[in-house]
Order: C-alpha cells, then sequence, then structure tokens
C-alpha cells in the first residue's frame, strides 16, 4: 500500500539565503550526498525543524539535500518526512533519522573550527 505523504504548512517567512562559509562546511559535512535519498550532488540546505515550527538557521538544523528532496519534503515535520523517504525506497527510516541527527551533531563541532565570514 503506497502511503501519501503529509500535508505540509507553506511557509511565510522571508526566503532565507546561507552563507557561502556555512553552504562549504555543510557540503563537506556531508560528502555532498543528500542526506535523505544519498544522491550525488546535492546543492540545497534543508531545515531539519521547519522554520514555522520555530526552526532555527543554525548549523545544527540544517542538512544538505538535493532539491528535489527539498522541495517535496516542504515543511513536512521530519518524522513523517523519513517515513517517507523510506515508502520511497531510500532506506530504513531509522537509518535516515540516524544520519540526520549524526549530521547535525557533528555540525556543531565544525562550525567552531571554520569561522564563517
Amino acid at each position: 500500500m503506497a502511503t501519501t505523504k503529509p500535508a505540509a504548512k507553506k511557509s511565510t517567512k522571508k526566503r532565507w539565503r546561507a552563507p557561502r562559509a556555512l553552504v562549504r562546511l555543510i557540503t563537506a559535512r556531508e560528502h555532498g550526498r543528500c542526506i535523505y535519498c544519498r544522491r550525488r550532488g546535492a546543492s540545497t540546505l534543508d531545515h531539519v525543524i521547519p522554520r514555522h515550527e520555530k526552526g532555527t538557521n543554525e548549523p545544527n538544523n540544517l542538512v544538505l539535500c538535493c532539491s528535489r528532496c527539498n522541495s517535496v519534503r516542504g515543511a513536512c515535520p521530519l518524522k513523517y518526512w523519513v517515513q517517507w523517504c523510506e515508502d520511497l525506497g531510500f532506506g530504513p527510516a531509522h537509518e535516515i533519522a540516524l544520519r540526520v541527527a549524526t549530521a547535525v551533531a557533528t555540525s556543531v563541532d565544525s562550525v567552531k573550527k571554520e569561522k564563517l565570514r
């Protein structure tokens, strides 16, 4: 049985543009792969906790993802999104959630080492 993606709220906040140094840092941390589907060449940042749910623009709330995953996810809560990713064949939901958790945990240490301009 195919599942349908839960409806996501549309954010009314102004679009945020990440500093280049932050994009480079997170891209290096995740080896240029989408955190969700593992596709190479990912180039967008995704808020783990959506901004409309009081998610921040801090590195520990940002992951690298491909434009497809970012646009499809929208502001869908992570717990529903990883299940949907599993249904699409991206891997077990718990592994996807673990990748996200590991990425945001290492982000804080990585940012301390590299100064953002």
